[in-house]
């Protein structure tokens, strides 16, 4: 007789009421993210991907390249709140793409219920990073800059949550 089938005649247990609330409790913590922490899982994604878009901005004079052109094209064609724009597209954007693609689906679900907050929280907390290190920060400019920046957090995460699930979840909600 196998193991399974051992199991399987053996008469039902119940489990002590201590292992059923720590199993509950476990399982709890495990489904519901605690906000702080993943803020901070947040920012550490986010700051690693936008010090690697920096590399390729000429903003900060961080860049690699040393090219101006795009940013000269962006400026000049479509003047400086659409290029600010885009700046902060790229930066929380791309962040945002990568960021969901390598945090929990209980994390994803925690930032989806939340959708505005992130966003604006990490935006409002690297415009504070900008500043300490001796950007100048103009209060239009910056509104564009944020609303990119929310605009393609929101579009992207949003994005990447609908394929995971998708793909890997199927029978899930969207």
């Amino acid at each position: 007789m196998s193991d399974f089938d051992l199991f399987k005649e053996e008469p039902i247990k119940s489990s002590p009421i201590e292992l059923d609330q720590k199993v509950k409790g476990q399982v709890y913590k495990a489904l519901t993210p605690k906000p702080f922490s993943l803020f901070l899982k947040l920012i550490s994604l986010h700051g690693i991907v936008g010090f690697l878009t920096m590399l390729f901005c000429p903003q900060f004079d961080m860049s690699l390249t040393n090219n101006h052109e795009v940013f000269h094209y962006l400026h000049h064609n479509f003047g400086a709140q659409i290029c600010m724009f885009i700046c902060g597209m790229i930066f929380l954007g791309t962040g945002s793409l990568i960021s969901a693609s390598f945090i929990r689906i209980e994390e994803m679900r925690a930032i989806h219920r939340h959708n505005i907050l992130y966003p604006l929280g990490l935006s409002s907390t690297f415009l504070f990073f900008f500043f300490a290190f001796g950007a100048e920060i103009y209060l239009k400019m910056t509104l564009f800059w944020v609303s990119g920046a929310i605009l393609s957090s929101i579009i992207f995460f949003e994005a990447v949550r609908f394929a995971r699930i998708k793909i890997f979840y199927p029978g899930m909600q969207a």
